[in-house]
């Protein structure tokens, strides 16, 4: 898949606007801030300036770009392979009597398979 801001803007505009919103409140946050509540409802570690306003950006940029990658590391998507194995009538009549879960999955991705073909 390549990247393309068409697709992409949306994400990217909420990244930046992540990052923008910590670097506005950088001088009017306090030294220490809560980073993580119990139960009860209140804080049980707190974390510096940079951890509070800028863990949650760093996380979202790093899952993000993760999410970019992934795609490029797989050859082919594994919905692709499960179509193709599909067009077969025999393999498909195998597998939809022995309940496969991969037709499950193309069902709940939209796909479709026809058993009259």
């Amino acid at each position: 898949m390549r990247f393309s801001w068409r697709s992409e803007w949306p994400h990217v505009l909420l990244l930046v606007a992540m990052f923008a919103l910590a670097a506005a409140t950088w001088g009017s946050a306090p030294d220490r801030i809560p980073v993580h509540y119990g139960f009860d409802g209140r804080p049980d570690r707190w974390g510096g300036r940079f951890e509070g306003l800028f863990a949650m950006p760093l996380t979202a940029f790093g899952v993000y770009v993760l999410m970019l990658l992934f795609p490029a590391s797989t050859p082919v998507a594994p919905t692709t392979r499960l179509r193709r194995r599909l067009r077969h009538p025999e393999a498909r009549d195998h597998r939809v009597a022995r309940g496969d879960p991969g037709i499950v999955v193309l069902a709940i991705q939209g796909g479709h398979v026809d058993m009259e073909s």
